[in-house]
């Protein structure tokens, strides 16, 4: 609701004005504000109107930020909405991987239909394709999910959803910008060896899987950088 009234600009200077003229009235009286009228200079009526599009907890805090005007107000409706962590969420999430999502349906799809139709030549190709450095994000996204699925608190979550997700070597690395391609490959050898590492003591599958392809999607930018 506060992202929703903070987006679509719900929230005007008027609106501003009748929430700081209640902000010094306690708490407790404007939860009792049908049984008792508020003090005089409140506009009753105004605030009434601005309990549907800010609810309690955006009328009764948000009271101490209406006397910076409009502008802060929204802003801090946005920012305890959590709005922007979705919205990051969502980008690092589906965005920034519908390529691989894409992939991944198909290959699904293409797999399901040759056992089907018992076709083990497709089944065989398809296998070949899913071993292409090419189709590897599908590879991770895959791990990522079984992941999440069975082991959620798994300390390998963490390094898969960054090398699945970002866009640029150095960022799956979490490296400047500005890395050489010396420093890239080096870190990617580093964190490679410590994934199989981390895959060889691993108890679970899905943390197994996880720690194999975190090593190869390492080696592949290994690779990358110096070829």
């Amino acid at each position: 609701l506060l992202a929703e009234t903070a987006r679509t600009g719900r929230i005007r200077e008027q609106d501003a004005r009748v929430l700081a003229a209640a902000a010094d009235v306690p708490e407790q009286r404007l939860r009792l504000r049908h049984r008792m009228p508020l003090p005089d200079g409140v506009d009753q009526a105004a605030l009434e109107r601005l309990y549907p599009v800010l609810g309690n907890y955006g009328v009764h805090r948000g009271r101490e930020r209406a006397g910076a005007g409009a502008h802060r107000l929204v802003g801090w409706l946005e920012s305890v909405s959590g709005m922007a962590r979705v919205e990051e969420l969502l980008r690092r999430s589906l965005l920034s991987r519908a390529h691989a999502l894409k992939a991944m349906r198909a290959l699904t799809v293409l797999t399901r239909s040759a056992q089907r139709a018992g076709a083990e030549a497709a089944l065989a190709l398809i296998e070949e394709a899913r071993l292409d450095p090419a189709l590897h994000p599908v590879r991770e996204l895959r791990a990522l999910r079984l992941l999440v699925a069975e082991a959620p608190a798994s300390p390998l979550r963490a390094a898969l959803e960054q090398v699945s997700a970002d866009t640029t070597d150095t960022a799956r690395l979490g490296l400047p910008h500005e890395a050489t391609p010396d420093e890239i490959a080096g870190a990617a050898r580093q964190r490679a060896a410590a994934a199989q590492s981390q895959s060889a003591f691993a108890l679970m599958p899905a943390e197994v899987e996880a720690g194999r392809v975190l090593a190869r999607s390492y080696q592949l930018i290994a690779r990358r950088a110096r070829p």
